[in-house]
This record gives C-alpha cells, structure tokens and sequence, in this order.
C-alpha cells in the first residue's frame, strides 16, 4: 500500500474516533434521533476503507472525499469555540479529531490521486510511517482523556443555600425549559442546570448576561432586572442557533 493511502486511512480513523465521541454525546443527552449523523459517517468510513483496501485505480480514493466533507462541514464551525473549552470532552474531542482527520484524508486523497496518475509506483509505506501514525494516535488519544478527566473533575453544583428564592432554568436537547421566563423587578437569580454532555451558554445580549455552563454542571448567575420588557435568550455555542428562550420582566 502507498503511503498516501496509508494516510487515507489514517485520517479515516481519526474521523471515525470523532463521529463515535459525537454518539456517545447523543447517547448520553438521549437525543436519540440524531445518532443518524455519525452513523452515516461511521458506514461511508468503512465504505471508503473497504474501496482503498480492494482497489488499485485512482478512483477507489474517490469515496474516502463523502466523510471527509461531512465531519469538516460538522466540526470547522467549532474549532474556535472547541479550543476554549478544553475541559469539555464532548466539544473539544470531536471538533479536533474531525478536522484533523478530515483534512488528513482530504490531503491523502489528493496527494493519492496525482502520485497515482499514469500509472506511476507511489512510495511504499514503511514501518517508520506506521510507526509515526501510531505515535499520532497516541498522543491525540491521550489528549482527549486529559479533556475527559478535567470535564468530570471541573462539574460545578449549586448548594441548597445558594438555590433558595432562585428561579430553575434547565438546558437540555438544545431547549431551555422553561422557555418563558417571568421575572419581576429587583434582583433577578437563576440557576443553570447544563443536563447536556455539551456546554451551553445562557446569554441575553441586551443585559450583558454570558454564562457557559459545561455539562452536567450548575452555576447560579444574579443581576438587576432592567427596564420591563421581552429579552431573547440564546446559546452561543456553534450548531445551537435554534435554542433560544425569552425573559419577560414585569
């Protein structure tokens, strides 16, 4: 097997890590209906290992492009958002191990395709190139339980003292519940309670309110209500456009 194609696979795998870190999220949040995305990813992988590992023609690396292209489309958006957030595994891993592995294959293709042309001998791959893939894989491993160890060590919980005569809001499957919050004048607390894997903002633009919430974690965020009025809620993780809520201050 050349190396462009070992590299091929290389990537392939790093996609494959991101798209079973992404289920195991979805499996935990119980959003069940959306384990179709790295499912599909997890099959056009294999797919495109099966066509690399079979075929001699250029266009056996043809297929490795669908996964690549998927897992870049999913996780380039949060790559800044991802690298802020190293002590949440289930935001920091996927994004990294996706683009790096999407762009890794994407590169193996190309570089494939024109060493292959004419039916040119590419370079063989040898000890040394697995051995470097393996060092890799180690290190990218490794950084990822550093980021689970510090996600499960950082979960943050509200006391019994500090929730009393707050208001409870809870961020679960891209909702806030409730979505409609009635507050009166003075000073406004709300506890978070993050149900997701993921983190999630609580952010009114308006009133200068931003709090992250990693997941599984509580926090508890006061400030002065303002003038009466609507106020959008939003969650300003990438992806999350469509979780929004209002508070309403009489």
């Amino acid at each position: 097997m050349s190396m462009y194609r070992a590299l091929i696979i290389f990537g392939l795998g790093l996609v494959s890590a991101a798209a079973v870190l992404v289920g195991l999220a979805f499996l935990i949040g119980g959003e069940y209906g959306l384990l179709v995305i790295p499912v599909v990813v997890l099959v056009v992988s294999a797919l495109a290992y099966v066509a690399l590992k079979g075929g001699r023609r250029r266009r056996s690396l043809l297929p490795a492009i669908i996964p690549a292209l998927l897992v870049l489309f999913f996780t380039l958006p949060s790559v800044g958002f991802a690298f802020g957030h190293f002590d949440s595994v289930f935001d920091f891993g996927p994004t990294v191990l996706g683009v790096l592995g999407g762009l890794t294959t994407l590169l193996g293709v190309v570089v494939a395709f024109v060493t292959e042309s004419g039916g040119r001998a590419a370079n063989a791959t040898t000890p040394t190139h697995w051995r470097a893939f393996t060092g890799v894989a180690a290190a990218l491993g490794a950084i990822c339980v550093l980021s689970a160890i510090l996600t499960i060590a950082g979960r943050e919980s509200v006391s019994a003292e500090e929730r009393e005569g707050a208001t409870v809001v809870r961020m679960k499957q891209l909702e806030f519940e409730p979505e409609v919050l009635e507050v009166g004048t003075g000073e406004i607390r709300i506890v978070l309670e993050n149900d997701d894997p993921t983190v999630h903002t609580f952010t009114i633009d308006e009133l200068d309110v931003d709090e992250d919430v990693n997941g599984g974690s509580e926090a508890l965020i006061e400030f002065e209500a303002p003038a009466a009025g609507s106020y959008e809620i939003t969650c300003e993780v990438p992806g999350h456009e469509a979780m929004t809520g209002t508070i309403e201050v009489r």
